[in-house]
């Protein structure tokens, strides 16, 4: 009995507050065991051990469970798995520690969970399906966070609301099965948007919008940028290559359209009734009117304009350089078109001819002649009429070597070339011919001295061919 003291004394020692210690005798804690040896023999402390089912069936024990409310906070070492995990055991999959919380058995996890942990569902990563019990924060700090799958839904949020198709790095909002790199799919939120762009004064909405007379484009489906704030659709491209933009699309009053059918452009209007159909942007309160391409003489000659450009259209705001070449016919401010070889001035009625029989300037030959008859067509030889740039006039003649060159072949309405001068006035007097003679210069005449000619009337034959 003596024997029996001494090893408990050893054993034990209690302390006056009912702390239990084991190989000592000053327990820290409620109990405060010691190890015995340096390691030398097994050291530790062995947790009651029972088998998974054995677990269960003392949990589900009736009419009384084994365990209940009273064990709340006990710990016990599971030999083997429960065969039938469900209820209180649920977690029991695996041997190991576990503590029950008052109504169900929750794994003790110890050390770092390792993937083989992971793969059997333990360290708080869910193998199969489950539920939160509540809310739940991620602290990550420094660390990240990253999921690794080659599965084509392999991360979701309710289904179709969100997926990641890690296997072809994919993202689908709409949709488990994503077409592109971002796959939007479905009706979108309010108004149809798809993707909605706020920020402080601004308020944008992508959509993809069903057939309807919104878009302005009627009939056919659209990608749409909407302004949330008016609601206006601000770029609208149809299903028909069609494409809106600018203005009020809603009310056909698109700042600018294409039509896709037909590539005709419209300005103010949805839908153009022609190649270029442009509408007033006001009643008159604003400037209205088309402007073409402003250039000075010296720009427009910095191009070598070609057939392309056959019907082309600037205004030269400045004519002052030397015309030539293609530009030989910019002299003057105004409108020119591109006929395909050279620039010609477009005139009004109030600066020039319109006629088909225009003049027209031939820089080869230094002189202005009438390109054309009446009609338009072209003039016969014999039938011109030109002004040289040296002042001589040409009538019958392109190359006149006189003041006034008259070159007749078979023109008189007598039988005979002729040239007649008709006089009509109340006096009576007859047609004259009058020439004046004067030393000088028209701009400073000076007296005739004797010997000078006062005119003269050369008849000449040809004789001898001459």
């Amino acid at each position: 009995m003596k024997n029996i003291l001494t090893t408990a004394a050893v054993l034990f020692g209690m302390t006056a507050f009912a702390q239990v210690g084991i190989n000592n005798t000053s327990p820290k804690a409620t109990l405060d065991i010691t190890a015995k040896t340096g390691g030398t023999r097994p050291e530790g402390l062995i947790i009651p051990q029972l088998t998974g089912d054995q677990i269960r069936a003392a949990t589900t024990a009736t009419p009384t469970p084994v365990y209940g409310t009273d064990q709340k906070g006990l710990i016990i070492y599971a030999t083997t798995a429960d065969s039938a995990p469900a209820g209180a055991t649920a977690s029991i999959t695996a041997p190991g520690y576990y503590y029950f919380d008052g109504s169900a058995w929750q794994k003790v996890i110890t050390g770092t969970v390792a993937n083989t942990d992971l793969a059997t569902g333990t360290g708080g990563i869910y193998k199969g399906s489950g539920s939160l019990s509540g809310n739940t924060t991620v602290t990550q700090g420094a660390n990240t966070l990253a999921f690794t799958s080659t599965a084509t839904n392999g991360f979701s949020v309710d289904g179709t609301t969100l997926s990641v198709d890690a296997a072809n790095d994919r993202l689908g909002i709409g949709t488990a099965a994503p077409l592109a790199r971002v796959h939007i799919s479905g009706a979108g939120g309010a108004g149809g948007d798809h993707l909605r762009m706020t920020n402080t004064g601004s308020d944008w909405a992508l959509a993809s919008e069903n057939a309807g007379v919104q878009n302005g484009i009627t009939g056919k489906a659209s990608l749409t940028f909407v302004n949330r704030i008016n609601s206006y659709r601000t770029m609208t491209i149809g299903e028909d290559n069609s494409f809106r933009i600018g203005g009020n699309i809603a009310t056909g009053n698109a700042a600018l359209s294409i039509d896709g059918p037909t590539n005709k452009v419209g300005i103010g209007i949805n839908v153009p009734n022609a190649t270029l159909d442009v509408r007033a942007a006001s009643n008159g309160s604003t400037p209205e009117g088309i402007i073409a391409p402003r250039l000075s003489l010296t720009a427009l000659q910095g191009y070598n304009y070609g057939g392309s450009q056959t019907g082309a259209i600037v205004y030269v705001n400045s004519a002052s350089g030397t015309p030539t070449g293609q530009t030989a016919n910019v002299t003057t401010v105004g409108y020119y078109y591109f006929d395909g070889s050279a620039w010609q001035k477009i005139l009004n009625t109030s600066s020039g001819d319109t006629t088909n029989d225009a003049w027209t300037n031939d820089t080869t030959n230094a002189m202005v002649k009438i390109g054309t008859k009446a009609d338009g067509t072209a003039r016969a030889a014999g039938t011109d009429f030109v002004v040289k740039d040296d002042g001589k006039v040409g009538i019958g003649t392109a190359t006149a070597t006189s003041l006034l060159d008259v070159v007749a072949d078979n023109k008189g309405t007598l039988g005979q070339d002729d040239i007649s001068l008709s006089s009509y006035n109340s006096t009576g007097p007859s047609p004259g011919l009058i020439f004046r003679t004067a030393r000088g210069t028209a701009a400073a005449p000076a007296n005739l001295q004797n010997g000078d000619d006062l005119s003269n009337i050369i008849f000449a034959g040809r004789i001898g061919g001459k």
